[in-house]
């Protein structure tokens, strides 16, 4: 993959993700918070229920009851959803760096331990619906497209890091657009820091990347189509 050369809009576009790289934090956070509730709300149900038929003795033979239909799991509120995903941005905003990269770490372990790919996937696709995003918008697509870089579209895949001859870390972006293009553009120490430890805590669960690729890149793409977001993420 080429390095490429940034002109003035690709640097504009980076700052600006750059600027709300939270939003990773808050969108994984959100979809933990929602999945292992609901998970665990399951297997507690299971489970009294199981601990509840051990301990009684063994009932008389009674004629087949009347089978009653399942209860339904309510369905997420759209509007809790947001409601949540406002309360959590105000509220991360305020935290330190490394406060937010513990707490991603701490709901990435918690959804692994508790959360199927089944259950991730169901809520992932709630949640999207419920906010308007295409999940399918940043797939990973097999090959490149043809065509120019499209900056429009362009999304944060990665941060990567080297060293250069006087031992201080460069920080390389990782662009890839709703085609699958991809191109490359530095970044500067404070812009890249704590997005390259946030990418490689995401890297450490094999859950984060569908849910980085399916909520959170699609949800940033849309806030930047915003223009009252692009102004206030300007004037950061």
């Amino acid at each position: 993959m080429p390095a490429t050369q940034p002109n003035r809009h690709s640097r504009r576009r980076i700052a600006i993700l750059a600027s709300i790289g939270v939003h990773v934090v808050l969108a994984i956070g959100l979809l933990c918070w929602y999945v292992p509730s609901r998970s665990e709300n399951s297997a507690s149900a299971a489970t009294q229920s199981a601990a509840s038929d051990t301990s009684r003795p063994a009932p008389r033979p009674a004629p087949p009851p009347v089978l009653e239909p399942s209860p339904v799991e309510q369905p997420i509120d759209p509007t809790q959803i947001q409601d949540s995903l406002n309360d959590k941005i105000e509220s991360v905003a305020k935290l330190p760096d490394e406060r937010k990269l513990s707490q991603l770490d701490a709901n990435l372990k918690r959804l692994e331990a508790i959360a199927s790919d089944e259950s991730v996937s169901e809520v992932t696709s709630t949640i999207a619906q419920s906010l308007g995003l295409d999940t399918q918008m940043y797939v990973e697509k097999e090959a490149n497209a043809g065509g120019s870089f499209d900056p429009e579209t362009a999304q944060l895949d990665d941060v990567t890091r080297e060293k250069n001859e006087r031992g201080d870390w460069m920080y390389e972006s990782v662009l890839v657009d709703a085609e699958g293009r991809k191109m490359t553009v530095p970044m500067t120490a404070s812009e890249g820091q704590t997005l390259y430890e946030t990418f490689e805590t995401m890297k450490r669960f094999p859950m984060a990347r569908g849910i980085y690729r399916s909520v959170v890149m699609p949800m940033i793409q849309k806030m930047l189509q915003t223009p009252d977001e692009i102004s206030t993420s300007d004037g950061e």
